[in-house]
């Protein structure tokens, strides 16, 4: 038991900050055990599914069961992608705990670094990935990535290109601007972008040219832009712009 009236300045204000300190990892812990009850009751819920499932079987229902198992699927993949981003989600952001360099595959997909006037430019010779969606026409997996892959191939080719300490941690709030170029064949079979097609990329940037990825450092713009030069899927690339956030709009109009 501390008594704070025999600590002298110094010791009280580290006293209070350590306080202060116990306070928020007290909340944080308990916000992330609420967190994973719900993604838990989530799971307990899709459970029920199955026992249904199994009493439409019984009942011939093939219809229903046809339509009940692409539901599951579907809630499935969601709370697959729940858990996957959880970490994140509790304030884990750190990439290189979340690479696994032993699933290191695809040497062949390099990136390119090209330090232009006022920003950074990296291309990938691939769109981003999408979480997997499941095709009723075809009753296969779409857009299916090894992300523990994905993760490994790129992260290694960062860490080559920064280890000499060739660019600098930005200081000033930047944008990060994904741009996918596609084939005008392939238009409509791209799926609409969201948070988890740029979360991978961005969390291996932030490792290396960011202090943090929250809105006090950086934002984001993600485009879909059709390309004659791509012809077929294999065409498809990348460029994703860092660039201070006030001259983003200069810099994708002179690009």
């Amino acid at each position: 038991m501390v008594d704070i009236y025999e600590l002298d300045e110094q010791q009280l204000r580290e006293y209070a900050s350590s306080q202060s300190q116990e306070a928020e990892e007290g909340y944080a812990l308990n916000d992330a055990i609420e967190k994973f009850e719900y993604i838990e009751s989530m799971y307990q819920k899709q459970r029920s599914m199955f026992s249904k499932i199994e009493a439409l079987l019984k009942k011939k229902a093939l219809d229903d069961v046809y339509d009940k198992c692409y539901d599951l699927a579907a809630s499935i993949d969601r709370l697959s992608t729940r858990i996957k981003t959880f970490p994140f989600e509790i304030g884990e952001k750190r990439s290189n705990k979340q690479i696994r360099l032993d699933k290191l595959t695809d040497e062949r997909k390099k990136l390119i670094f090209s330090r232009e006037e006022g920003y950074l430019k990296i291309t990938l010779p691939e769109i981003l990935p999408h979480k997997q969606q499941f095709d009723s026409s075809s009753n296969k997996i779409r857009y299916y990535y090894d992300i523990d892959s994905w993760k490994a191939t790129y992260y290694n080719q960062f860490l080559k290109e920064f280890e000499n300490g060739k660019y600098r941690i930005f200081s000033e709030k930047v944008s990060i601007c994904y741009i996918m170029h596609i084939s005008p064949s392939k238009k409509r079979g791209v799926a609409d972008t969201d948070n988890y097609d740029t979360k991978v990329m961005t969390d291996i940037i932030t490792t290396f040219l960011l202090p943090d990825d929250n809105f006090l450092c950086c934002n984001y713009m993600v485009d879909i832009v059709i390309d004659e030069k791509c012809i077929d899927i294999d065409d498809c690339y990348t460029d994703i712009i860092i660039c201070p956030s006030e001259i983003r709009e200069q810099v994708l109009k002179n690009l």
